[in-house]
């Protein structure tokens, strides 16, 4: 699992040769690295705050979610191992033709589904992202904004991977269920990203 490797090991692996870890793992790992800075945001102004019920519950949920994004990356892995085993299947007769066929599809709508996830963990805890800036400190505001980055990151990496295994997969329903539910993520991401596109600009 790669929430058990150092950061260093996790780099080195995503470097080398073989397409896994990928983008899409990549894409995660960004998700949890933002939302674990906000909960080091929230967790800062939580020392300080009068009101503390409020703001420690933002700490557990960016903290939760962070830990689901690290499973989501392992997932990610995982389907595109899956991917590559059902193009890697014998296609010696007509059946073996058919099965690898079924099985590519199975696999690639799997393979498109994880990222679809993250997408929506990324909107999750966007739902959070007024708030916590509201209450932040100021000395934690770059980091509440590298936060922001980093989730930008993981959405739209993650867009990117939704919309290249829906290029092969010939389930015009799934496809364009698939496709309409990821832009109307990225777009609700986008809602909540332009409201801090001021302090974004440099």
């Amino acid at each position: 699992m790669f929430s058990e490797l150092s950061i260093s090991e996790f780099i080195s692996k995503l470097a080398s040769d073989s397409a896994v870890p990928g983008g899409g793992s990549a894409s995660a790992i960004s998700g949890a690295m933002g939302a674990a800075l906000l909960s080091m945001v929230s967790g800062v102004a939580l020392k300080n705050a009068t009101e503390k019920v409020k703001i420690e519950e933002e700490v557990n949920k960016c903290f939760r979610i962070a830990q689901e994004f690290l499973i989501l990356a392992d997932e990610d892995a995982k389907a595109f191992e899956s991917v590559l085993s059902a193009y890697r299947l014998p296609r010696t007769t007509e059946e073996d033709k058919e099965r690898r066929k079924q099985a590519i599809q199975v696999a690639l709508k799997s393979a498109s589904l994880v990222p679809l996830t993250v997408m929506k963990k990324v909107n999750e805890v966007s739902n959070y992202l007024e708030e916590i800036y509201n209450f932040s400190i100021e000395s934690t505001k770059s980091d509440f904004l590298c936060a922001m980055i980093m989730l930008d990151s993981a959405i739209h990496g993650a867009l990117f991977n939704v919309q290249t295994n829906l290029k092969s997969i010939k389930d015009s329903e799934f496809v364009d269920k698939t496709s309409g539910e990821a832009k109307n993520l990225y777009n609700s991401f986008l809602n909540v990203k332009n409201k801090f596109s001021e302090f974004l600009k440099y």
